[in-house]
């Protein structure tokens, strides 16, 4: 069996255009493969009421779980990198808004608060896996309805954890940060960097 290229070496399972961004700056030869519908559905509800380093841990393993599955009934062998995004404010997970009423309930509860946002990774290769987290505390500016109002009118926040992206207009709100920058754009680099060492996939530092 090989890999679904003759350069690949390693299935990035995201449709996320930052992870995909972010693994490409490593260096690393991949290519992707989202989880469909059924099971970004069956990813919403995992691990409710746990720690949220646990919710994002067992979203993003189910996600490489299915891709996995999916590469290997096609006959290709690769490992797998999977990875989710959970921002929470105290207890309460804020997910992606599914509408603009939603999203600016998100920007209210956010506001001038800080909140943590917990990514997680996972590589499986084979029976093989390897799977790290790390938390960033954000704090939020103050916002005024004119300012959530128009930032939802940008479309930023609908297909990202907590209704805002950091990496683009959304960073306007945004006071500080005490953590890894990239954990707040949905993959934690340098737990990346490590976990790709371990399953000795090369990337620009390491040539396995």
């Amino acid at each position: 069996m090989t890999c679904a290229t003759s350069t690949a070496q390693l299935c990035l399972a995201s449709h996320s255009p930052r992870r995909r961004q972010l693994l490409e700056q490593l260096g690393v030869t991949f290519f992707v493969r989202a989880a469909g519908d059924e099971v970004e559905e069956a990813v919403a509800g995992a691990g409710r009421g746990r720690e949220a380093e646990q919710v994002a841990l067992e979203r993003a393993r189910l996600k490489g779980v299915a891709v996995q599955e999916q590469l290997l009934a096609e006959g290709v062998a690769c490992p797998v990198l999977s990875a989710d995004t959970v921002v929470h404010l105290n207890e309460r997970l804020l997910d992606k808004p599914q509408n603009q009423a939603e999203a600016i309930e998100f920007l209210q509860s956010l506001s001038g608060t800080t909140h943590g946002v917990v990514s997680a990774v996972w590589i499986l290769d084979g029976e093989t896996r390897l799977s790290a987290w790390r938390r960033t505390l954000v704090r939020f500016a103050e916002l005024d309805r004119e300012t959530m109002e128009a930032y939802v009118e940008t479309g930023e926040p609908f297909d990202k954890a907590g209704g805002y992206g950091i990496q683009g207009v959304g960073g306007a709100l945004v006071e500080s940060i005490e953590g890894c920058y990239f954990t707040v754009m949905g993959l934690p680099v340098r737990e990346t960097a490590l976990l790709l060492r371990q399953a000795k996939i090369s990337w620009k530092l390491f040539k396995a």
